[in-house]
């Protein structure tokens, strides 16, 4: 594949009671997208790889061992972080919203992309430069099952 090649692609997952929950997304060759799940909350063994693999890549910076150094290390963490950063804040804040209004909250299935935004610069219908523009967020649809604690009244 060329860089700068613009593709289609959708992502989703599946929920018993409601079918397919996609995004279209169209990414093009040369961007780096780091995607992160949300399955109920983020989990704390989540939390604990992504914060050892952060802090091996900046061991080896400060250590200037750069032959350690990886795309997926120094873009693909920060990306991923970022990403996993948004879920779990997102979660606390429903959690103490709920907790404030006498709900209990549940996070349904979500899943999110944090990515670099390359846009190509065609020469005669051919890719021929990409210029980095922006980094863009991309979250699915986070939805929230609230259970009332005294009248069993849920919200959706």
């Amino acid at each position: 594949m060329a860089m700068g090649t613009e593709l289609l692609t959708e992502t989703g997952y599946w929920e018993p009671n409601r079918g397919w929950n996609t995004s279209r997304n169209e990414p093009v060759a040369g961007e780096y997208q780091a995607y992160a799940l949300d399955l109920q909350g983020v989990s704390p063994g989540q939390v604990e790889q992504l914060k050892q693999s952060l802090e091996a890549t900046q061991t080896n910076i400060e250590t200037e061992n750069y032959d350690a150094l990886t795309k997926q290390g120094l873009v693909g963490d920060t990306l991923y972080a970022t990403m996993l950063s948004y879920m779990a804040l997102n979660n606390l804040q429903d959690s103490i919203q709920s907790k404030s209004a006498g709900m209990i909250s549940y996070r349904a299935p979500s899943y999110g992309q944090f990515k670099t935004k390359v846009t190509p610069q065609y020469w005669y219908g051919v890719p021929r430069m990409l210029i980095s523009t922006v980094v863009s967020l991309l979250a699915s649809p986070m939805t929230t099952s609230l259970e009332n604690y005294e009248s069993g009244i849920s919200v959706r």
